[in-house]
């Protein structure tokens, strides 16, 4: 198949037409182009050749024509085209295997443990039980919980980096990548300076009646100012919508709103442009905030070196035993989150970094005796050497690195909003309850206006929603309610103790 307007295909072109069995030509100039065209010319399913479109010549497309006519480039299409209708619809098949990765069952499964057709949401502290977002809100309605004893469910965590792949290279890169840091916030300076400067001098030119939008909008503003009769009608015009032309997420701007701003085209908090930086307040402050945001964005860079080499050293140490084979080498950990999850990690690092160290003079060899038989015991002799040798390291420098970075994390913590993102999170799933909630409501509304009877009370206690609260109820046993009970308990005594020791720690400070 030739298609006349366009012979330069993608993967969804070239699939469509070998889907119908017809011979292809592609004319690559972009993106895979050139990997499906090379892909047909190996299955004769269409021109032989592949020539970019800069190459095509009259002559070229001509034969490239006349091959994809020839009966074998239409019985090699035709044969793809069954093999295509054997696998069936691409999009079911990518659903259908997407299902199959889902954990459904087990300790990691993805449903609640109430209602099995719903994803679980919340994790019960101190216990396995996964609630969906209605079992939460119907327990936590009938106090039998309360949203501080629930935490948002996780059930995959996916480790994004793995890190360098030897320590030479991840500290080399970690010093070039902290030093660009550094200069592209000292280049900011200069940037965002000279954004703002102009951001002020066009302020002052509006506010002083000289731009070409106040010259523009005069005449408009004028006439609604006219129409303005009543004191009512000035009063609402302030609170009519407003739009910002510049992209950026402000309200709509009227032509009254402009004419009661005195004539400034723009809200005085609102961007100015689509920089970075707003214009707020004198210009020495605005010009002197661009200049300590870079020194920050700098500084930051430089300080967290020591760390970030650190951590590149000891994650370089961890994979270099992938270098020469090794599949012993466990998961990276996963983000440190706070001081005692970092000394947790470090903890387990260093003792499977003396394990898998110690127990791979015996399990590498033993491996690579299985797979390659008795040849490939000398290879894994001296893997298992190297790992020896890599694998405590890594263990010993991961007692500094993580718990250097859970303490960083804490601090940040401390100063920084950084739950911000979770809190969100949260308050999406409470307003999911409430519409579960809703949704059962008014499907038994519904269904009472269809049978155009009102509800009697054997009506309401067999209903959607008390049906879901019956069944909540249930599982709700009082074994887990024991166990909840228990776990508060010996929380609230551990921050008893906790407190004195903190209050006796800032007395002694003060002091």
């Amino acid at each position: 198949m030739l298609d006349a307007n366009k012979t330069n295909r993608g993967a969804g072109t070239t699939a469509i037409g070998l889907k119908l069995g017809k011979p292809t030509m592609i004319v690559p100039f972009f993106g895979d182009q050139p990997f499906w065209a090379n892909m047909i010319a190996r299955a004769e399913a269409g021109a032989r050749q592949v020539y970019p479109l800069k190459k095509l010549t009259v002559e070229r497309f001509a034969t490239g024509i006349k091959q994809c006519l020839e009966p074998v480039s239409k019985q090699n299409a035709q044969s793809i085209a069954e093999s295509i209708a054997l696998e069936g619809d691409g999009a079911e098949n990518a659903v259908d295997s997407f299902h199959c990765g889902l954990e459904l069952s087990g300790k990691s499964s993805l449903r609640c443990d109430v209602f099995e057709d719903r994803v679980a949401v919340w994790d019960v502290k101190h216990t396995d039980i996964k609630l969906s977002a209605l079992a939460a809100d119907i327990l936590v309605e009938n106090k039998q919980l309360t949203w501080d004893d629930l935490e948002l469910s996780r059930h995959k965590k996916w480790a994004d980096f793995s890190g360098p792949g030897e320590p030479i290279t991840g500290a080399g890169g970690v010093v070039v990548g902290a030093f660009q840091e550094a200069l592209h916030g000292m280049t900011e300076i200069h940037d965002s300076t000279k954004a703002d400067w102009k951001r002020i001098e066009r302020r002052r030119r509006s506010k002083k009646g000289n731009s070409v939008a106040g010259g523009i909008t005069l005449p408009g503003q004028i006439a609604q100012r006219t129409r303005a009769t009543s004191k009512d009608e000035d009063d609402n015009e302030d609170d009519r919508v407003q739009v910002n032309l510049t992209g950026e997420a402000e309200p709509i701007r009227t032509v009254s709103s402009i004419v009661a701003d005195n004539g400034n085209s723009r809200p005085q908090n609102a961007r100015m442009d689509t920089g970075t930086s707003t214009v707020h307040g004198p210009a020495p402050v605005v010009l002197a905030k661009d200049v300590g945001r870079g020194v920050g964005h700098s500084f930051k860079s430089v300080v967290l070196l020591p760390m970030d080499m650190l951590n590149a050293i000891t994650l370089g140490f961890r994979n270099a035993p992938r270098l020469y084979g090794d599949k012993t080498v466990r998961p990276p950990p996963q983000n440190v989150r706070g001081f005692r999850q970092g000394v947790k990690i470090a903890g387990k690092e260093y003792f499977f970094g003396l394990y898998d160290g110690t127990t791979g003079l015996v399990r590498i060899p033993y491996i690579d005796v299985n797979e390659d038989g008795i040849s490939g015991l000398p290879k894994g002799v001296v893997r298992g050497l190297g790992g020896l040798v890599l694998k405590p390291v890594a263990g010993t420098l991961g007692l500094v690195n993580y718990t250097s970075k859970g303490a960083y994390a804490s601090l940040r913590k401390r100063f920084r909003d950084t739950e911000k993102t979770d809190r969100w999170i949260r308050r999406a799933r409470l307003a999911q309850g409430t519409a579960d909630i809703r949704e059962l409501r008014d499907q038994e509304s519904k269904e009472q206006k269809v049978q155009r009877q009102p509800p009697t009370r054997s009506d309401r206690e067999g209903g959607h929603l008390e049906q879901a609260r019956s069944r909540v109820l249930t599982r709700w046993s009082s074994a887990d309610r024991q166990l909840l009970e228990e776990a508060r308990t010996k929380e609230r005594r551990s921050m008893s103790v906790l407190h004195p020791r903190m209050s006796r720690l800032g007395k002694a400070a003060r002091a």
